[in-house]
């Protein structure tokens, strides 16, 4: 059998161009039910509808819609768009991932971030525990997201010798037997 006669398609580069149609469709149908099928959610509250037929759609478009969606789309993308989906993922962690190396103030800066980051929470939960703060939800809600960001960040500003020290912390090393 020749190349040009194989049934099953080449491997995607992720070129959109270079997909075959029914991987460009796969992966379409997939966007769409993870993406805009939970954006249409936030239209539901200026509808005229009941609050019953509301919370029903709701329920459609977060929890059973993006999953139909998703199982139509990998059916028709197939083997091929997995291989152009995990190329695409691969040259955004090439752009955004930090570098090895930074310098020692740099290093020491993701570190305070990523230690204070904790700090927030534990002053909210004590103090709002001990003494009546007149702070709402909303603010404390803000105010953890912003610790919750502040975490996430200091892995980027410290750089990847950091990401690989944390790994090590969570990785067994192997235990060395006496003889």
């Amino acid at each position: 059998m020749t190349p040009e006669a194989s049934p099953t398609p080449a491997p995607a580069s992720g070129s959109w161009a270079n997909m075959s149609w029914r991987c460009r469709l796969g992966l379409l149908i997939i966007a769409f039910g993870d993406v805009i099928l939970p954006a249409l959610c936030l239209v539901l509250p200026y509808l005229d509808l009941p609050t019953s037929v509301k919370v029903g759609l709701a329920t459609v478009l977060l929890v059973g819609g993006p999953e139909v969606f998703m199982l139509l789309g990998v059916a028709l993308a197939g083997k091929e768009g997995y291989a152009a989906f995990k190329a695409m993922l691969r040259k955004i962690w090439k752009r955004i991932r930090p570098p090895q190396r930074v310098s020692p103030a740099r290093y020491r800066l993701g570190v305070v971030i990523f230690i204070a980051s904790g700090l927030p929470m534990w002053v909210l939960a004590y103090l709002r525990a001990v003494a009546a703060l007149p702070l709402d939800n909303e603010m404390v809600l803000g105010i953890l997201v912003g610790a919750d960001f502040a975490f996430l960040i200091s892995f980027f500003i410290a750089g990847g010798e950091f990401w690989d020290k944390l790994k090590r912390l969570f990785t067994p090393e192997p235990v060395e037997q006496e003889h």
